[in-house]
């Protein structure tokens, strides 16, 4: 039985020699990314609300490479063409950051009314392969409500107890109403 065991362990010390690592194997480095290495941030927020009292937003353009100034080409895709922006963002030398505004029609646009868009940088070869190179949102401009008071809310069925609570109006729908914070405490 004892050796059985020990040509058992002998056949597989020699399977390990025989399968070990070698110095073929051909490693492939990642890519260096060229260009100035443009990106849109991934903390931008997906959905914006609008105002009614306003006509622009600005959205930030990133890049990595900073020594020279540049100008990056982006196309600008939405729903209605409810959103306006220039076709390119200009960097100054030095600067990560640019601001690209982007304008619309609040009153065209309405209440409620959100609509997709997307940006995108169309210099490949200025983007960054790790970076986001599409920034996809939802906008639009949501209903005003106004506050009716405090109230009075009872959940008994979870806690057994009232809480007190702002009750809020829509003012364009006015059989809309929103009950604010009910379960915190």
């Amino acid at each position: 039985m004892k050796l059985n065991k020990f040509f058992l362990g002998l056949l597989g010390l020699s399977a390990m020699v025989m399968t070990s690592c070698s110095d073929s194997d051909d490693y492939q480095w990642a890519s260096i990314t060229g260009g100035d290495q443009v990106y849109f941030s991934n903390t931008l927020p997906t959905t914006l609300n609008l105002s009614m009292s306003e006509t622009k937003f600005t959205i930030p353009v990133n890049r990595v490479t900073t020594t020279n100034a540049a100008t990056v080409n982006i196309s600008l895709t939405s729903d209605d063409n409810f959103l306006s922006a220039p076709s390119s963002v200009s960097f100054p030398a030095g600067a990560s950051t640019a601001d690209l505004v982007v304008t619309y029609d609040p009153q065209a646009l309405g209440y409620d009314n959100f609509k997709k868009a997307v940006f995108k940088i169309t210099d490949e070869s200025q983007t960054n392969a790790y970076g986001y190179s599409t920034y996809s949102i939802s906008a639009g401009i949501p209903s005003p409500y106004k506050s009716l008071g405090k109230g009075v809310y009872l959940d008994d069925y979870y806690f057994g107890e009232y809480s007190s609570v702002t009750i809020m109006q829509n003012q364009e729908n006015k059989n809309a109403y929103r009950i604010m914070a009910p379960y915190k405490s």
